[in-house]
């Protein structure tokens, strides 16, 4: 079993909605949380609230949403202090794939997990179209 930390960082209630999406399929997620980044908050008090989420003992994913937003650069700022590792574009695969491996019999690294995470998320990103004929 691997058990790392997951935060989803994202602008507004994104991340909120996408750990609802996550635990409707996969049932309720271990040690995953969403922050909102509300109209009229500051970085800093998003940063006060992911900090006390944060352990020092336990490695971290942080996804958030757009890649050099102020979630990204908050979770850029932490990653100097705590065992974080980041990762934009955050999409339903992507944490789908976060949960599932955390109950996987195969212990991987935090750089295989990080890495599952990423492709899982790039791979479901597709464009499609089915014609009439």
């Amino acid at each position: 079993m691997n058990l790392y930390d997951i935060i989803i960082l994202t602008h507004g209630d994104a991340g909120k909605e996408l750990l609802n999406s996550s635990e409707m399929i996969v049932g309720k997620t271990k040690n995953t949380t969403a922050i909102s980044l509300i109209i009229g908050m500051s970085p800093e008090t998003l940063m006060e609230q992911t900090r006390k989420i944060l352990r020092l003992n336990i490695k971290t994913v942080i996804l958030t949403d757009i890649y050099g937003g102020t979630p990204s650069n908050v979770a850029t700022v932490l990653s100097r202090e705590y065992p974080i590792h980041c990762i934009s574009g955050v999409n339903l695969a992507m944490l789908l794939e976060a949960n599932m491996l955390q109950d996987s019999d195969k212990e991987i690294t935090i750089e295989e997990y990080v890495q599952c995470i990423h492709d899982a998320g790039k791979d479901m990103v597709q464009s499609y179209q089915f014609n009439k004929g």
